[in-house]
């Protein structure tokens, strides 16, 4: 976990293992991040869609992050725009990761992303 997401995460209000959602198809990737969450006290819940993701949220999950790979197969960016777009889970801070490599400057203008790191 980079020391950008670790500050992040533990600037957030605490309670007793806050939920944490990796969106991610990579089972790999989220495995590691899911434990590294579990390490800092956190309890990972994983979505391997974007649409999981949005059911979750239907169902009254209520995560302080998510954590999303933008560029998943298929919907991630529906994913993104949805959450964005429902007053309720637009306040939830979505922390992307994904692989846009040497193109950061993709990120901010269709993600509605606030700023970036590489």
């Amino acid at each position: 976990m980079s020391s950008v997401t670790r500050r992040f995460l533990h600037e957030r209000p605490m309670t007793a293992h806050p939920p944490v959602m990796i969106v991610d198809h990579d089972d790999d990737g989220a495995t590691a991040l899911a434990e590294l969450l579990r390490m800092e006290g956190f309890l990972p819940v994983r979505a391997h869609t974007g649409r999981q993701a949005l059911e979750y949220l239907a169902k009254g999950l209520q995560p302080c992050a998510i954590l999303l790979d933008l560029l998943m197969p298929g919907d991630g960016w529906h994913f993104r725009a949805e959450q964005v777009a429902n007053p309720g889970w637009a306040k939830i801070p979505v922390i992307v990761s994904t692989a846009f490599g040497k193109r950061p400057e993709l990120v901010p203008r269709s993600s509605r992303c606030r700023r970036t790191t590489t």
